[in-house]
């Protein structure tokens, strides 16, 4: 039997391909990381209704959920802010009775009421929000005052208390007076209304009718924000502590905007650690939104006197510090903690809610991180340099 000859042997890939495969691998890579971010989906106004009611629809969740956000004047005097806790406590206290409202949530400038209730049980909203309302007179007692009042006043002991309580008293002509719940709770809230996907339509329609009768006009405006004049106030008080609190407003809210005062405020607490480590001077960082803006505190305090030379050698060492490294850090864990938040259901929920009140859209991860990569040292360092350069409000704490 003759042998069939063999063929001659041709390797699957050649030396010129195996060399040009990195260069191919590599490629690749480049095109599979630079493709576009994931949106999340937008809450949406559906087509034929009569309020502004927004709805997100999603997979599988087991009750409706209606998230009622009203804007309220924040609470800046001591009476203000007397009134407001105890308004909120007794806010909670009425919704623990109550089977279809789910939680309260009250900050400066938002007081959000969030309703839960089964596709099979019809939920009249105007008889909650009016029970909710009711209630709550129950626990407005002046013997709760006066409890919350001697609070407050073991609060207004603590160590920073009485320079925050003085630059609120500055700011609080800059804002509307605080306002009752009965008429906080008449303005058109921003509604958001998440179901799921297999809820018919018939259920997002008679939401949207319930809230078009409650609240025939659209979602009021902010008020508008009075820029602030340059101030240097001076305070003396029995103390044993010398204090400095540089305040400044900021700038019009965006997601962007909110990004790189939030990336400022943690390069900057790196660098005041590093540059105070052995001095007498502690620090606190404060950033406060409010409506579409609000405000920044740098609070410097010591048992020394804080001189003025000493404030400026503080902002010059700060100016010039390389903040690379630092950036890169911040960058990471602002990601890290945005990731478990999307990643969360409930708490995912919640910003929707918060963000649609300001107007903002509601990120994904991918989009975060796309966006931070943007954001540069020298956007960061110019951010820094108006905190602690051109402020607009100064004041000086001094023991008597």
């Amino acid at each position: 039997m003759t042998a069939t000859p063999r063929k001659p042997y041709k390797p699957l890939f050649n030396k010129t391909y195996l060399k040009y495969l990195g260069f191919i691998v590599a490629i690749a890579i480049i095109l599979l990381s630079a493709k576009p971010a994931t949106p999340l989906d937008q809450p949406k106004i559906m087509a034929g209704f009569k309020s502004q009611l927004h709805v997100l629809q999603v997979e599988e969740i087991a009750v409706q959920r209606l998230l009622l956000s009203f804007i309220t004047a924040p609470a800046f005097t001591n009476e203000a802010k007397t009134t407001r806790a105890l308004q909120y406590q007794a806010l909670r206290k009425s919704a623990n009775q109550m089977q279809n409202i789910h939680s309260i949530l009250w900050t400066y400038d938002r007081l959000e009421i969030e309703l839960r209730w089964s596709s099979s049980k019809p939920l009249s909203i105007a008889n909650e929000m009016q029970a909710l309302l009711k209630n709550s007179y129950q626990f407005s007692s002046s013997k709760q005052r006066t409890l919350i009042t001697a609070e407050r006043y073991l609060q207004s002991k603590e160590a920073d208390a009485a320079i925050l309580a003085h630059f609120s008293k500055s700011i609080a002509s800059d804002f509307q007076v605080a306002n009752s719940i009965a008429t906080v709770l008449q303005k058109t809230p921003a509604a958001l209304f998440i179901i799921d996907q297999s809820i018919p339509e018939k259920s997002l329609l008679d939401v949207d009718q319930q809230l078009a009768v409650l609240y025939s006009e659209t979602k009021p405006a902010f008020p508008d924000v009075v820029n602030w004049s340059y101030s240097n106030q001076r305070l003396v008080q029995r103390s044993n502590r010398h204090q400095r609190l540089i305040a400044s407003q900021l700038a019009l809210t965006s997601n962007q905007q909110n990004r790189i005062e939030l990336l400022s405020n943690f390069v900057l607490s790196e660098l005041l650690n590093r540059t105070l480590q052995k001095s007498a001077i502690s620090f606190r960082l404060i950033r406060q939104p409010i409506y579409q803006r609000g405000y920044q505190i740098l609070l410097l305090s010591s048992r020394n006197n804080i001189s003025e030379q000493t404030l400026s050698s503080l902002k010059n060492r700060i100016q010039i510090s390389d903040i690379d490294d630092d950036l890169t850090v911040v960058k990471k864990r602002l990601l890290d903690k945005y990731q478990a938040l999307v990643n969360d259901r409930e708490r995912l929920f919640k910003l929707y809610s918060k963000k649609l009140f300001y107007g903002l859209i509601t990120e994904s991860d991918s989009e975060y991180e796309e966006q931070l990569d943007t954001i540069t040292p020298g956007q960061i360092s110019a951010h820094i340099s108006k905190l602690i350069g051109d402020n607009t409000l100064v004041i000086r704490l001094q023991p008597s």
